[in-house]
């Protein structure tokens, strides 16, 4: 598949070293953050109408359908 002429430029003056030098190879961890920050805003959704009720149906169906348990909170 022909790349644009930029791309084609880039990746033959590439090499190895010049990409682990921009990149990491391996993954960053120093303990504080093991995951991505994932979770469910409700603002974004319902802005200013929301109660209780909402709150707790919100709640059981993250639960409910594995969400939880797959990290988000």
């Amino acid at each position: 598949m022909p790349k644009c002429p930029s791309c084609a430029i880039k990746n033959s003056l590439e090499t190895k070293q010049s990409v682990t030098r921009f990149y990491r190879t391996e993954p960053f961890f120093n303990g504080c953050c093991p995951t991505p920050p994932m979770g469910w805003n409700s603002w974004n959704y319902f802005k200013q109408d929301i109660n209780e009720k909402m709150l707790l149906e919100m709640a059981r169906a993250i639960k409910e359908s594995g969400l939880y348990d797959a990290g988000y909170t």
